[in-house]
C-alpha cells in the first residue's frame, strides 16, 4: 500500500489551513496550475490506484461503526452537488467546491457554498497514480452526496478567514460520502491492488475502493441507514 506521509505531517493536529497554504505555492510538481488544467490534458482513467488503509492515518481513522455515531462526531450532516471548482494539493488533499441543498445538522443552509478537504487525489510524479486513503471515493461534478463533515481544528491564537470557516473534512475516511445516485459496490482483489494493480477507469464508479469484505458490509450497513434516516 502506498504511504503518503506528507498527508498525514499535513494533517496532524489540524494546523491544515496554515500547512495546505503553503502547499499551494508546490502546485508545480503536477505541472498544472488547477485540477481543470490537469483533467484536461491528462487521461486520468489510466492513472493506477493506490488504495491507503485508514488506520495508517490517525486523522482519519475512526471506530464509528454505526450511524449513531457518525451524527455524534459530524458537525454538519447535508446533502450537496459537487461542483467542477477543484484545488490541487499534491500528495495531500483535493479541495472541492459544492452546493448545499438540504441540511440535517449544523449552522449551514441550502444554496450555501461549501468546501470540502477530500482524501484522494491524482498525481503524475513519479508515476501517475490516484491514491486515497479509506477507499475514499473522489465526488464527481453535478452529483449529489449526503455528506458527514467535520470542522478542521487550527492551532490556538489563529483566525481563520470567512473561506476557511466554511471549509470541512469528512467525519471519516471511509464512511462520511454516500452518493444518491445508486452507484457499484465490490470487493476488489487483494494481490492484483497490491501488484498489478487498478486503473481509476476501472473503479472509478465504485462508491468505495475496499479489499475488505468486512469494511464493504459496514459501508452499505451505513447508507442504508442514511438513506433511512435522510430520506424520509
Amino acid at each position: 500500500m502506498g504511504k503518503t506521509k506528507v498527508l498525514a505531517a499535513v494533517l496532524s493536529g489540524f494546523v491544515i489551513v496554515c500547512l495546505v497554504m503553503g502547499l499551494v505555492v508546490r502546485n508545480s510538481y503536477t505541472g498544472y496550475g488547477s485540477f481543470e488544467e490537469m483533467e484536461n490534458a491528462e487521461n486520468l482513467d489510466k492513472y493506477r490506484v493506490i488504495a491507503d488503509r485508514a488506520e495508517e492515518y490517525p486523522e482519519f481513522d475512526s471506530s464509528v461503526r454505526d450511524y449513531a455515531g457518525l451524527e455524534e462526531i459530524s458537525d454538519l450532516i447535508v446533502k450537496v452537488s459537487a461542483t467542477d471548482d477543484r484545488k490541487l494539493f499534491p500528495h495531500t488533499v483535493t479541495k472541492t467546491r459544492v452546493i448545499v441543498e438540504e441540511v440535517w445538522k449544523g449552522d449551514v443552509e441550502s444554496g450555501q457554498e461549501l468546501f470540502i478537504y477530500e482524501p484522494a487525489y491524482f498525481g503524475n510524479i513519479p508515476s501517475k497514480v490516484y491514491e486515497t486513503i479509506g477507499g475514499y471515493q473522489m465526488m464527481e461534478e453535478g452529483e449529489e452526496y449526503y455528506l458527514f463533515l467535520r470542522r478542521p481544528e487550527v492551532s490556538d491564537g489563529y483566525r481563520m478567514s470567512e473561506k476557511e470557516k466554511i471549509t470541512y473534512l469528512p467525519s471519516t475516511a471511509s464512511y462520511s460520502k454516500f452518493p444518491v445516485r445508486e452507484g457499484e459496490t465490490r470487493v476488489l482483489d487483494d494481490q492484483r491492488l497490491d501488484t498489478k494493480g487498478y486503473t481509476y477507469g476501472e473503479v472509478r464508479n465504485l462508491e468505495i475502493l475496499t479489499d475488505r469484505k468486512k469494511m464493504l458490509s459496514v459501508y452499505k450497513r451505513l447508507k442504508s441507514k442514511v438513506l433511512e434516516n435522510l430520506e424520509k
